[in-house]
């Protein structure tokens, strides 16, 4: 097997087509129908299937198709991080962030950028059960998410760098019935969610509505927060979701009502492993900490401190005589 395999097979399964794969790829029908012919018998199993609409993946194929994606997504970013390397850029971070979170990273990068214009920067824009196992497998230099994201024992240190708040997404329609002053108003609605394995996200969402008196019944599930938005927008439900969604993907029907109380609370924040960091690494965190510390006019001298207390100690303790949590140095 081979990359032009993959790139082929890959091709039919997004065009379900064999002659439009070969015209992208400037070959014959032929070509094509014996690259994955060839890449079935490495395989040991069928692949596709032709029918009279055109070309559909088995079971088989359908399985195949996340690895071969994947594989060719690294074979991109290998290739554009050689010749980056091969042009005169050196530095290199990857940085995975919640879209809720999106607009702290392009903050963060315009300086970044202004100092270091030869740095490349890869982002992965994720949700957040994507987010929480990226920090699982350590794949990113930096990570912004929300608070209770990052697991135990792994290292890490989270700054808080913005304050953030849930807000109660509704369609327009509906919002006339609904008062925050009376949660019975809401709990009569259908919900629209995030999935359970998005854990920080689904905790804050129940806690909040368990502190108000009931259990949301939730009748649609989405991996995707925009999907969850569109589907409010649509009128399926109401949410709960942070509020940077409402300018991050702004629907005509959709209305936000701020939720107030400390559970209701969802601050962004900065997460790094120092194991990880390179000399490229540490320039964007102290562009990161100095940005965001000198903003939070609501951020204390004493908070501030005592996260920054809490990096230096990651940054030069030796890892057999540190604990894995940022708060308890």
């Amino acid at each position: 097997m081979n990359m032009l395999q993959f790139e082929l097979f890959a091709s039919v399964a997004r065009t379900q087509n064999i002659s439009r794969t070969a015209e992208q790829y400037n070959v014959s029908q032929p070509a094509v129908s014996h690259q994955l012919k060839t890449l079935e018998q490495a395989m040991g199993l069928e692949l596709i299937h032709r029918t009279k609409r055109g070309v559909v993946l088995t079971d088989a194929g359908r399985e195949l198709l996340p690895y071969v994606q994947e594989i060719l997504s690294i074979k991109d970013r290998a290739e554009t991080r050689m010749r980056n390397m091969a042009e005169g850029t050196v530095g290199h971070i990857r940085i995975a962030a919640l879209s809720s979170a999106s607009a702290h990273v392009s903050d963060c990068l315009l300086p970044l950028y202004a100092q270091h214009p030869d740095i490349q920067v890869d982002i992965s824009l994720l949700e957040g059960t994507e987010l929480i196992e990226a920090l699982r497998q350590n794949t990113h230099d930096f990570y912004f998410g929300v608070d209770n994201m990052t697991p135990d024992n792994m290292g890490y240190v989270s700054v808080m760098i913005a304050r953030g708040r849930l807000e109660l997404f509704v369609n327009r329609a509906a919002a006339d019935s609904i008062d925050l002053n009376d949660w019975s108003t809401v709990a009569r609605q259908p919900f629209v969610s995030v999935p359970k394995s998005d854990v920080s996200l689904d905790k804050k969402i129940m806690t909040v509505c368990r502190n108000r008196g009931f259990t949301p019944r939730i009748i649609s599930i989405y991996n995707r927060a925009e999907s969850v938005v569109l589907s409010v927008n649509a009128g399926l439900g109401v949410a709960i979701l942070p509020g940077a969604l409402r300018e991050l993907y702004q629907r005509p029907n959709v209305v936000t009502f701020p939720i107030e109380g400390e559970d209701a609370r969802a601050d962004t924040v900065f997460v790094w492993n120092p194991n990880r960091l390179t000399g490229t690494g540490e320039l964007f965190r102290d562009i990161v900490l100095g940005l965001y510390h000198k903003a939070l006019p609501e951020y204390s001298e004493a908070q501030a401190a005592h996260d920054l207390t809490c990096a230096a100690w990651f940054f030069y303790t030796p890892p057999a005589a540190r604990s894995t949590r940022a708060e308890t140095p």
